[in-house]
């Protein structure tokens, strides 16, 4: 879900009229996938992006405690 979220973070922060979305440009040479593994680790996903898309800067308290810190201490750069 990183590349996910990330993506509606920074369409967030800098609008949506400024970003271009199209196709990977690299091949990616894939390991092979748990599908169930990796289900798992995307019902995170499922359960919150809507609610991460409203506002995902402070809309934290699913993110583990390690990420909240993380960007606490990354927005406090920036104030």
């Amino acid at each position: 879900m990183d590349d996910i979220w990330g993506g509606y973070y920074v369409q967030q922060m800098i609008g949506q009229d400024k970003l271009i979305y199209n196709r990977a440009s690299v091949y990616q040479d894939r390991n092979i996938q748990d599908l169930i593994r990796n289900l798992e680790n995307e019902i995170i996903g499922y359960r919150n992006t809507f609610d991460f898309t409203q506002k995902p800067s402070t809309n934290t308290p699913y993110l583990s405690e390690q990420t909240q810190q993380f960007l606490k201490i990354y927005f406090n750069q920036f104030k």
